[in-house]
């Protein structure tokens, strides 16, 4: 058989393999972070200041394409599930999540001279913005799922809304700029910025024990 006749055999199956197994983990990474995040004292059992996975959610997509959008479904689909979350309301989670990320990445790509890397202060205030507009999805299709399975009462949905809105908020600002950074460093640079990464996850741990013990609604 010709070599070329292989390669068109056999390329389609490995670019298949690889993007199912990019799916899988990307869903394995976000549902190990999202059940983390839910072991801290979640308002209404699925909202919590701290949501790491919204910054690994858009990182993902803008990095490795709208595909890995499947991972970021199941990884929270599968978290909300084993949490306890009917399945009409964990799908709806998901779905809000999805879109969250979605949007996040549409509206990064739309601005021409966007630079992932973040290293010029307009790229850093864009995506700060998109970081804090993006999760109004998430929080707003996570809390009417929610209502709608009566697992929020009506006096709870502002402080709800409020928590999953902040945690996603807070992953996104620090999570995602660390994985754009380190996956768009050179070689030599990635150091410097694994340190930088620890003084801001340390900083993250600190701001977020402060206002979970404040008494400050904690995710979605």
């Amino acid at each position: 058989m010709p070599l070329t006749v292989i390669r068109l055999t056999f390329f389609p199956a490995t670019a298949l393999i690889r993007r199912i197994s990019g799916i899988v983990g990307i869903a394995l990474i976000y549902a190990s972070l999202a059940r983390i995040g839910l072991v801290l004292d979640p308002v209404g059992g699925f909202a919590t200041v701290v949501w790491a996975p919204t910054g690994v959610g858009i990182a993902a997509v803008l990095l490795g394409g709208w595909w890995l959008a499947a991972g970021v479904f199941l990884g929270a689909l599968s978290a909300n599930l084993l949490t306890g979350a009917p399945a009409g309301t964990a799908t709806l989670i998901a779905v809000g999540n999805t879109l969250e990320a979605l949007a996040a990445v549409v509206a990064l790509r739309r601005i021409s001279w966007f630079d992932p890397k973040l290293e010029r202060v307009n790229d850093t205030l864009v995506f700060a913005l998109v970081a804090v507009l993006a999760p109004v999805i998430s929080a707003s299709v996570g809390v009417m799922a929610l209502r709608a399975a009566d697992i929020v009462v009506p006096t709870e949905i502002w402080r709800a809304w409020r928590a999953w809105w902040l945690g996603d908020a807070i992953g996104a600002l620090v999570v995602a700029p660390l994985i754009l950074g380190w996956a768009l460093l050179d070689a030599r640079d990635l150091v410097s910025r694994m340190k930088e990464g620890l003084v801001l996850l340390a900083t993250l741990a600190v701001v977020s024990a402060i206002v979970f013990f404040a008494g400050t609604p904690a995710r979605g």
